[in-house]
């Protein structure tokens, strides 16, 4: 493997555009956030800070996967930038430690114990998700139990945030509902692969079938539109907002559709691209029309 000379933040804007696009980040945090201070009555720096508090962890999962899926990602993808030599472990590793530092910082600063310790549970918890729960081979065996037990980060994870913001109005889980939901579905649609590409197991395809992960798709792009129903019609009655989430939801109906009777790379791209603008227009869809 040759070393990329380029200055290191040519080779971080390149990783990160390949493997955690900072645009991605920033749309998913802001929205994310703005959804719940849209109930609240805290100050912007609330928000400011909650915004960096997720951007930041999320830079911290993708540079701590790196490592975790190494070997992995060695054997099965081969181009990714770490296997190219555009970054390295050790370079990753300095952005990873600062996230935490950043973020625990951040925690702190609002001098509240009971936010603090949220901020410390989370990070307890990211730190058993990087070692795999202490029993790497066996859950990477068990391929739901693997994801169910890393989605809880992002439980624990929202649920600070929304400590942070302090709605009012509105059950704290009823925005993790929406938030996790919002999740599941871009995960899934992005590990929905053409048959061409489903060479290895890690992938909702390759574990549910193509049609079984088409079907999985859809109800829990279903799932999230009811849950936008549920915070319109709790809070505001402004149906028309609707139509926005309802429309996406057709079409990744349709897409998921399409990709069950052909499940190439044209179809496994839409239904990736469409299930990432249902967690967008959800969002702003709560935030414009509850």
């Amino acid at each position: 493997m040759k070393k990329d000379k380029r200055p290191l933040l040519a080779r971080l804007w390149t990783f990160q555009g390949e493997r955690a696009p900072l645009y991605g980040v920033l749309i998913m945090a802001t929205t994310t956030v703005g959804v719940v201070f849209n109930f609240s009555q805290q100050s912007w720096r609330n928000y400011i800070v909650a915004v960096i508090i997720i951007a930041l962890y999320l830079i911290q999962i993708r540079t701590a996967d790196e490592k975790k899926d190494f070997e992995h990602d060695n054997k099965y993808h081969p181009t990714r930038p770490v296997q190219r030599g555009v970054v390295t472990l050790a370079e990753l590793a300095v952005i990873n430690k600062l996230s935490i530092v950043g973020q625990i910082a951040l925690y702190a600063s609002f001098l509240d114990p009971r936010i603090l310790i949220l901020g410390l549970c989370s990070q307890a918890y990211a730190f058993l998700t990087r070692k795999e729960f202490f029993v790497r081979d066996w859950i990477r065996q068990h391929f739901f139990i693997y994801y169910v037990s890393h989605y809880m980060q992002l439980v624990i994870l929202f649920y600070a945030m929304i400590s942070i913001i302090q709605p009012v109005g509105e059950s704290y889980w009823s925005f993790v509902t929406l938030f996790m939901l919002s999740v599941i579905v871009t995960e899934i649609g992005r590990k929905m692969f053409a048959v061409e590409d489903d060479t290895i197991d890690d992938t909702y395809s390759a574990q549910l079938g193509h049609k079984g992960s088409a079907v999985a798709l859809s109800v829990v792009a279903g799932l999230i539109t009811g849950t936008v129903y549920y915070f319109i019609n709790n809070h505001s009655q402004n149906y028309i907002y609707l139509a926005a989430p309802i429309v996406v939801t057709l079409i990744i109906f349709i897409a998921a559709y399409k990709y069950a009777k052909s499940p190439d790379r044209k179809n496994a791209d839409l239904v990736e691209k469409t299930s990432a603008l249902l967690y967008v227009v959800a969002m702003l869809t709560v935030i414009l029309g509850a």
